[in-house]
């Protein structure tokens, strides 16, 4: 493990932090799904690639890249590569369909929508009315690519050459997350770099983790709860 010292705000986004800990503990695993690991530093590289396939397609700093997907690896590393650029990742709730889908997907403004084969067909009945730039999805199997849409792994074909993000502020909006509608249609609510760093310290603190420990996630990746107590505090304990 490897609990890191974030004094310095420049530091603290999500994208920097994975960096640092590639540097530091490049060789622990970071992400196991079944029988895959990755490696911090496998992960860094990966999410280099993902954020030069991103830039491809126009995303820069503060722009919108939406998902509607299942979890997967895939999408950790996307919210990682999009943290990168600056830009801004935006989970929309996999439940979702019709006129909720259509109009929360509208409301985030995405530059990019990225979606996979369960999902797709209900993206589909709404896609052509939602203002985006570009689709992507994930293997679609034997079903054939929409006209205009690129597969994910187009994204994983560009170099992993580093980033420069020296300009990200910690301040800045790093996601939105829409609520879950209880009290009311649901919320996009803005998450900076430093919300989810400070509230992976916290957690850290009360968990009082020790080497050799993994933290499991069950939850949902439009759920803000499985990145604090998961997938970031794993990020910034380096385990």
């Amino acid at each position: 493990m490897n609990h890191l010292d974030l004094s310095n705000t420049r530091d603290r986004n999500l994208g920097r932090i994975l960096q640092l800990q590639a540097e530091a503990v490049g060789d622990n695993i970071y992400l196991l799904n079944n029988d895959t690991r990755f490696t911090f530093s496998e992960t860094d590289r990966m999410v280099n690639s993902i954020a030069r396939g991103l830039a491809d397609l126009g995303v820069g700093r503060g722009d919108r890249v939406a998902f509607f997907a299942n979890s997967a690896l895939d999408i950790i590393f996307l919210t990682l590569a999009v943290s990168r650029l600056g830009a801004v990742w935006i989970p929309i709730n996999a439940e979702y369909k019709g006129e909720w889908l259509k109009s929360t997907l509208a409301d985030s403004m995405p530059k990019v929508i990225v979606s996979d084969p369960r999902l797709w067909p209900r993206l589909a009945e709404v896609i052509a009315e939602v203002p985006h730039d570009h689709l992507v999805l994930r293997d679609l199997g034997d079903n054939p690519m929409p006209p205009g849409a690129k597969p994910f792994e187009f994204l994983k074909s560009f170099p992993d050459a580093p980033h420069d993000m020296s300009f990200i502020d910690y301040g800045e909006v790093n996601a939105v997350l829409w609520t879950s509608g209880t009290t009311g249609k649901s919320k996009g609510v803005m998450q900076s770099h430093n919300v989810w760093v400070h509230t992976a310290e916290r957690i850290a603190a009360r968990y009082a983790t020790i080497p050799g420990d993994v933290t499991y996630n069950v939850l949902p990746l439009y759920n803000s709860a499985s990145w604090m107590m998961s997938i970031f505090r794993a990020l910034f304990e380096g385990i």
